[in-house]
């Protein structure tokens, strides 16, 4: 899974959404998820743009040259979650965490991927 996670509305919707992999993941297969954890922005730009209006904030992108459909709560998603909580969220949910792997093609820190397979 790339860029789908980062844009579930909340925590509750990742986990729900783990325990769907791990009843769909064959025993002996890995699965590649993509996560958010941190924003690449100032955080507090993310807490600001929870109280804006879609049309205010998608005007301001359009201003700074950038796609205003990303300026939809849904495209926003949850807080990013410390790879701590990624793996935690997979074990409930079924799924052994493997490894992470940064993203390169995001800011530093900002993206992991978690290597995971069904817990036995």
């Amino acid at each position: 899974s790339y860029e789908v996670f980062q844009h579930m509305p909340s925590h509750d919707v990742v986990k729900a959404n783990l325990v769907e992999v791990a009843r769909i993941l064959r025993p002996s297969a890995l699965g590649l998820i993509h996560f958010r954890t941190a924003h690449e922005y100032p955080t507090i730009l993310w807490h600001i743009a929870k109280f804006v209006p879609t049309p205010v904030i998608q005007r301001l992108k359009v201003m700074l040259g950038k796609d205003p459909l990303t300026a939809d709560t849904s495209w926003r998603g949850a807080k990013p979650l410390p790879k701590n909580m990624i793996a935690e969220f997979c074990v409930a949910a079924g799924l052994k965490p493997i490894e992470f792997l940064d993203d390169p093609t995001h800011a530093p820190g900002s993206r992991t991927f978690v290597v995971v397979r069904r817990a036995v």
